[in-house]
């Protein structure tokens, strides 16, 4: 039992690999998240005032817009940001290892096979408050079950509740539903129902103005969209490993369900999730891709509630897609950090002040993530 926590606490340190060989992480949306991060922290900003406005409101979409300022003060705001991404990777994967360990005071296959969606596009993407929501929401649950013989565990859940939202709203979603799934589990009753009422504070910000604005859409050709998302499941930056690992992962799953080898107390609250990512809009309060984050989280939850009790050789041997994919993503951002440093150095010549028109043209059939979109 202690031989496998040290193995499974090793392999969330070796989650942030990525972060320590880049230095520009490589995600769609860190430039975007970077350059936020300068208007707001900036204390004069002459030519910033032209372009940019700034405000604080309550909304649920703040995590690490909230944390970077510690950070950022007592170091350079990069390498604060890579700093931020680092601990984001490290607590994620220390959230799997958590919930296991509280469900079933053991690590076994299926948090070894969940760190596969450490980076998964919701992180590749750069969704970073929405990925510290989700870290956040996991932790949360495991103290639920933790706690779940004290009579006065809503107490402290009403914080719970209001900080995983403020992180991000879809975290806070995800949060509700593995706390029903749970409470659904042992009971089965309209108390399941009822049993996440501590988490609803949030829900007055929501009604009294501190929500995010925006329109719910689903896009077009709403079914081969969704089709293509499950398809994407685990994609990074090589096709045939990513579709390789998701046909693996649904394997797994598949004989657990057919061997009885799902913990329901977790895996109703992933079954809710994938079953979300279907009916859940792609827009929704101003972000892209509320489903396709669901699906990342649904097949981690998931892979969390398989309890096959594996020989030791198996048991190692799961950890091995982790691995493989961890090794993938390093040497790409390494790569790519390598080929923005060249690609922006122009910048250091362009006049403080001057406007910038930026075009990057993207393969319609391109698989990878695309780290230029908003550099």
């Amino acid at each position: 039992m202690r031989e496998s926590l040290v193995f499974a606490l090793v392999l969330t340190v070796l989650a942030a690999l990525p972060v320590l060989a880049a230095r520009q992480p490589a995600m769609t949306d860190y430039a975007a998240h970077l350059a936020r991060y300068h208007v707001m922290l900036a204390p004069q900003r002459p030519f910033l005032d032209l372009y940019y406005g700034f405000e604080w409101k309550w909304i649920g979409n703040l995590g690490l817009d909230i944390l970077i300022r510690p950070l950022a003060a007592v170091m350079p705001l990069e390498v604060a940001g890579r700093v931020a991404v680092a601990l984001l990777a490290l607590l994620l994967a220390l959230s799997l290892v958590a919930c296991e360990w509280a469900l079933r005071r053991r690590i076994g296959v299926g948090s070894l096979l969940a760190l596969c969606f450490v980076w998964q596009p919701g992180m590749l993407y750069g969704f970073l408050n929405y990925m510290l929501s989700l870290a956040l929401a996991l932790l949360a649950f495991a103290v639920w079950v933790e706690l779940r013989a004290w009579r006065w565990r809503w107490i402290p859940f009403l914080a719970v509740g209001v900080v995983v939202w403020l992180a991000h709203v879809s975290g806070w979603g995800v949060l509700g539903l593995m706390v029903f799934g749970y409470e659904w589990n042992r009971s089965k009753t309209w108390r399941a129902f009822l049993a996440p009422w501590p988490l609803t504070l949030p829900i007055l910000a929501l009604v009294f103005g501190g929500g995010s604005k925006g329109v719910f859409s689903y896009g077009s050709n709403v079914l081969l969209f969704k089709q293509t998302l499950w398809v994407r499941a685990m994609k990074d930056s090589v096709q045939w490993l990513d579709i390789s690992s998701a046909i693996l992962i649904a394997l797994v799953l598949v004989a657990a369900v057919a061997w009885r080898r799902i913990d329901g107390r977790l895996g109703w609250g992933a079954l809710l999730m994938m079953l979300g990512s279907l009916a859940m809009p792609r827009h929704i309060v101003g972000g892209d891709y509320a489903d396709y984050r669901l699906i990342g989280s649904g097949l981690l939850a998931a892979c969390l509630a398989v309890t096959w009790r594996a020989p030791r050789w198996a048991f190692y041997l799961a950890a091995l897609p982790f691995l493989v994919r961890l090794g993938v993503t390093t040497e790409t951002w390494a790569r790519q950090s390598r080929e923005i440093e060249q690609e922006t150095a122009g910048l250091a010549l362009v006049p403080q002040g001057a406007r910038i028109a930026s075009v990057v043209a993207i393969e319609r059939g391109q698989w990878g993530f695309n780290p230029y979109e908003h550099i």
